[in-house]
């Protein structure tokens, strides 16, 4: 049995790197993944107003880690990851008008019906709506929504392809 992604080999007495006989990393296949979560960064004029929003209005908790290098506020919901860091006026601008990327962040949500109304109940500013259900059928485009934050990041919510 593979311990940490590794096996030890009884023939030769050696620990060699376990391998995936069938090519795909399945969870509990053995393969060790060094990469598991990742966070977004936004530079933010001032991180704590921005922390208040997403844990006021779209159910973020946040923890405040000031004993790093960089202090900053880590915000966390569901497997999501947000790191608030604070930045200089000049820095502090949505992707979209910087270069042509539509939004500064994407979410992909199992069930982007229940966040919408979640955040729509909340008073987030809803800057794209969600389709029906029958117009999604002939849509282009998955199931998504976009809203924006305090700082008018535009925030894109798309419908999960994976099977969950």
């Amino acid at each position: 049995m593979p311990l940490l992604g590794f096996q030890f080999n009884n023939d030769t007495k050696d620990v060699e790197a376990s391998e995936d006989k069938a090519g795909d990393e399945e969870e509990g296949s053995g393969a060790l993944h060094l990469m598991n979560a990742s966070a977004a960064v936004f530079v933010c004029e001032d991180p704590l107003k921005t922390a208040l929003f997403y844990e006021t209005k779209c159910g973020f908790k946040a923890s405040h880690l000031e004993d790093e290098k960089m202090p900053h506020i880590r915000l966390k919901r569901d497997n999501i990851a947000i790191v608030l860091a604070k930045g200089k006026k000049q820095a502090v601008r949505p992707l979209r008008e910087m270069s042509d990327v539509l939004y500064d962040m994407y979410i992909y949500a199992t069930e982007p019906y229940m966040l919408h109304r979640e955040l729509e109940a909340a008073g987030v500013k809803i800057i794209e709506g969600l389709q029906d259900a029958n117009e999604a059928v002939r849509a282009d485009t998955t199931r998504q929504f976009v809203f924006e934050d305090c700082d008018r990041r535009h925030i894109c919510v798309s419908q999960s392809s994976e099977m969950v």
